[in-house]
């Protein structure tokens, strides 16, 4: 039987995947040990995508597996797109624009108003189904 399975990266070493060893390859957080590889007849074959504990990621890495990672696809783009307007609204929020005048606080806000923007941005990109680029 071919085709993609979830897969145990098991929690000794650290995992082979589409961005960095031990990061979700799908949302950029922690991996938590399991993954999505390419299964050929009586093994795995290919690389390993590491994935966090949450479903969709596992759904929208078997759907997009096969995708190249050497450059931004349209969905990314529209992605990054968003994740920043979002960013530029929490600088609103807060009443500030210059990124040096920020607080620890306030930068690990803008930090992870960025990042998570981008990840759920891709997210509902990809879940709709649309060609990625």
């Amino acid at each position: 039987m071919s085709g993609l399975h979830l897969a145990d990266t098991g929690t000794g070493g650290p995992a082979l995947g589409r961005l960095r060893p031990g990061v979700c390859g799908v949302c950029a957080r922690q991996a938590r040990g399991f993954g999505v590889c390419q299964l050929l007849g009586d093994g795995m074959n290919g690389l390993v995508v590491p994935l966090c504990d949450q479903i969709e990621c596992a759904v929208i890495a078997r759907r997009t597996y096969h995708m190249s990672a050497r450059a931004w696809t349209a969905a990314e783009q529209e992605a990054l797109q968003t994740a920043g307007k979002n960013a530029g609204a929490y600088l609103d929020a807060i009443g500030k624009s210059d990124l040096a005048g920020l607080t620890g606080e306030e930068w690990r806000k803008f930090c992870e108003t960025m990042i998570e923007g981008f990840s759920a941005a891709l997210s509902d990109e990809l879940a709709r189904g649309e060609a990625p680029f």
